[in-house]
C-alpha cells in the first residue's frame, strides 16, 4: 500500500509507515514472514532490480518451511520484537512497543553484470526510511 503519493511506504501489517525517498516511491515491494516462535520479518526487494534477477535471487518468493512461512528473499529485512534484543548497534531502534532490527538477506549478485550498486544504494536507502518509522 502507498500513501500520500507514495511518499511512504505503508506496512498495514504492523500498523506503521515510513518516508521513501523520491527515487523509490512505486519502486517497493515486500513481504511478510513469520517465525516459528511468532517473530516477524519484513523482506524488502526492488521492482526494477527483482525484474532484472536471474531465477530468485533479489526477488521475493513465498516459503513454508521448518522456519517458518510467508515472504521472504529480497535484498534487505527488517525484524520485529516485543523484547529487546540481546545485541543492540546501529541496526536496531526502537519505535513505540517494539524493538527492529535491520539485516541484509542477500548478499549475492542478483544480476547478470551485477555489480552489487543498485542493490547497495536501494538498501542504504530503505535503511535510512526504516529508521523514521511511524505508527499509522
Amino acid at each position: 500500500g502507498s500513501g500520500e503519493g507514495g511518499k511512504y511506504l505503508v506496512i498495514q501489517e504492523w500498523g506503521v509507515r515510513f518516508p521513501l525517498p523520491e527515487d523509490l516511491r512505486g519502486d517497493i515491494k515486500y513481504g511478510l514472514f513469520t517465525f516459528k516462535d511468532g517473530s516477524e520479518s519484513v523482506y524488502f526487494t526492488s521492482k526494477k532490480i527483482a525484474e532484472k534477477s536471474t531465477g530468485n535471487n533479489c526477488d521475493l518468493a513465498y516459503s513454508d518451511d521448518s522456519a517458518g512461512k510467508g515472504v521472504s528473499g529480497g535484498t534487505i529485512a527488517v525484524s520485529r520484537s516485543a523484547t529487546r534484543p540481546e545485541q543492540i548497534d546501529d541496526r536496531t531502534f526502537q519505535s513505540s512497543s517494539f524493538w527492529y532490527t535491520l539485516g541484509f538477506s542477500n548478499g549475492g549478485a542478483c544480476y547478470e553484470g551485477d555489480t552489487g550498486q543498485d542493490r547497495g544504494s536501494f538498501n542504504t536507502k530503505i535503511t535510512a526510511g526504516i529508521k523514521e518509522l511511524q505508527d499509522l
